[in-house]
């Protein structure tokens, strides 16, 4: 299944939508917590349980054609630092931001262009 990004979330009026992602991929959680040690060297963690728990996604694209690559482009440049939205290869949507907006992309060949996308964001 494809992967497709959208802004805005709610009613999305700028899409784009990839060939399914490199089976390398990795998704990472990020918890908020506290690290203290008192005076008497005992180590006290804390984490509240209404701390957002946020997750980065690090999405590899390989094969893409021209059109695909200029029509991911033209997306993070409109939405740069904006939430959007992700659906995933899984069919989950996702809302976040694209942290790595200056990602390269590479050609190989007319039509085997390949980049990365680095997602942090929610379940929706």
């Amino acid at each position: 299944m494809d992967v497709q990004l959208y802004w805005p979330t709610d009613a999305p009026t700028i899409t784009v939508t990839l060939r399914e992602p490199e089976f390398d991929n990795k998704d990472r959680l990020r918890f908020q917590r506290i690290n203290r040690e008192t005076r008497g060297g005992t180590l006290i963690v804390f984490s509240d349980p209404i701390w957002p728990k946020v997750q980065r996604l690090t999405l590899e694209f390989s094969s893409l054609k021209e059109e695909e690559a200029q029509s991911l482009l033209t997306f993070i440049k409109a939405t740069l630092g904006k939430e959007v939205g992700l659906r995933d290869w899984e069919n989950r949507h996702w809302t976040g931001v694209i942290v790595s907006p200056d990602e390269p992309i590479i050609r190989n060949g007319p039509h085997n262009i390949s980049t990365a996308l680095e997602f942090e964001g929610v379940l929706a």
